[in-house]
């Protein structure tokens, strides 16, 4: 039998597609890129666009002659109102299959970084988002089954994870631990260069964490953190439990101990009841952050949601005039952060000498940054990776680089690109 994979969505689903694709592969089924007998489809449900790519991968399987059998699980399986419970001639349940399956992922399927999710779940109900009522209460994984998952991915030459969850941050409350004490668990796997978080909510940026990037040789220093709106009232009304100063503050703690520290982010734009004034506050505290990169959306009604009846709904030509706005900004907050590594020193590169003092921790700055290669060369000869600091690199070299971690100068940035040359020594 032969199966084809279809995946919308976050890190979370990604990872749970590639668990599903070992277990088939466990007893004897064969992976196709398109034309399988079975067509296995992961679904969104975070946003309305989300909702409509996922009924278009379903009902363009539907499609297909001969018919595969089409199985749909994932968000918007869960969400009564994204219209995927109605199509019919698809299953929806796959859970019987998997459970006495390898509960474990080996490798990551066209990835040189693994995502792993260690949580699942979120008890926060901000106002805007569906996600709790679909995944459920915060639960976290079993330690020892995450470590057996991480040391399986070190042994088949992965040197960067990413530790995932629908809400990250809760990791660890209901098994008696926290992040903290995973990290440094997984910090002992030999092989693990790099141990990257994926995203977390400002209020879980504890100052306890804040010490762990400083004093880590394998943790990145870059944080995907949780904005959404830079204006208080927006947020209040988002039910977001913090305020932008404190998102400030935040920042400028962490780069007191690293001021070349990266940040993304993702923001929400029209949210019900944002004005003019609120969305030039959210522009404010993105050019004070210079985000490395912005994930931006427009606000889509959820149903289910506290905000779904919300009055002062943005018009969507004024969303759109926003977004494009915010993007020129995010994109000129992205070329200033990205042009303090050119042709100067890069910022700290561990396991060296220390030469210089960067709040408590002593570091070393020289003018090279190391990179882990990703892909092959791409139509324009280029090869593509990843900086510690999240910084995506373009640079000539043999397509042998892959999955090595080198270092490299950074020599052009643009607007959009950041472009860099192999030391000799890595060549």
């Amino acid at each position: 039998m032969t199966i084809t994979f279809k995946t919308i969505g976050c890190k979370v689903n990604q990872y749970e597609t590639q668990l599903l694709r070992e277990q088939f592969a466990s007893i004897g089924w064969q992976e196709v890129e398109e034309g399988g007998d079975v067509y296995l489809i992961n679904t969104c449900s975070v946003t309305a666009a989300a909702d409509r790519k996922s009924r278009y991968l379903i009902n363009s399987a539907l499609k297909l002659n001969p018919q595969p059998k089409v199985i749909v699980i994932g968000c918007g399986v869960n969400n009564r109102f994204s219209g995927i419970r109605d199509i019919k001639g698809v299953v929806f349940n796959v859970r019987s299959f998997a459970s006495d399956k390898p509960q474990t992922i080996s490798y990551f399927k066209n990835h040189t970084r693994a995502f792993i999710k260690i949580q699942d779940g979120c008890d926060n109900f901000c106002s805007f988002c569906i996600i709790p009522y679909l995944r459920g209460r915060s639960r976290s994984r079993d330690v020892e089954q995450i470590i057996t998952e991480v040391k399986q991915l070190a042994d088949n030459r992965f040197k960067e994870i990413i530790l995932s969850g629908v809400n990250l941050g809760a990791y660890g409350k209901d098994i008696g631990m926290n992040l903290i004490d995973l990290i440094e668990e997984l910090e002992k796997i030999k092989g693990i260069e790099r141990i990257r978080l994926s995203s977390l909510n400002p209020e879980d940026v504890t100052q306890d964490l804040i010490a762990k990037f400083r004093d880590s040789q394998k943790l990145c220093p870059h944080l995907h953190i949780s904005l959404q709106s830079g204006d208080d009232a927006v947020l209040k009304r988002m039910n977001r439990p913090y305020t932008s100063s404190d998102f400030l503050n935040l920042i400028e703690r962490i780069r007191k101990i690293d001021p070349l520290f990266s940040f993304t982010t993702d923001i929400l734009i029209g949210f019900p009841g944002e004005g003019e004034r609120e969305f030039l506050n959210t522009l404010k505290l993105v050019k004070k952050v210079e985000f490395t990169r912005t994930h931006i959306f427009s606000y889509s009604p959820r149903e289910g949601t506290k905000a779904a009846s919300f009055p002062q709904m943005v018009c969507s030509a004024e969303i759109k005039r926003r977004l494009n706005l915010l993007k020129e900004i995010t994109a000129e907050s992205s070329y200033n952060y990205r042009r303090r590594f050119l042709n100067q020193d890069a910022g700290p590169v561990r396991n060296r000498t220390p030469k210089v003092s960067v709040g408590h921790r002593r570091q070393s700055f020289f003018s090279s940054v190391k990179v882990l290669v990703e892909d092959k060369k791409d139509k324009n000869g280029y090869l593509k990776g990843y900086t510690e600091r999240y910084v995506k690199v373009l640079l000539k070299g043999s397509n042998k680089l892959k999955n090595k971690i080198i270092s490299v100068k950074i020599n052009k940035v643009d607007v959009e690109r950041t472009f860099g040359v192999v030391e000799r020594s890595e060549r």
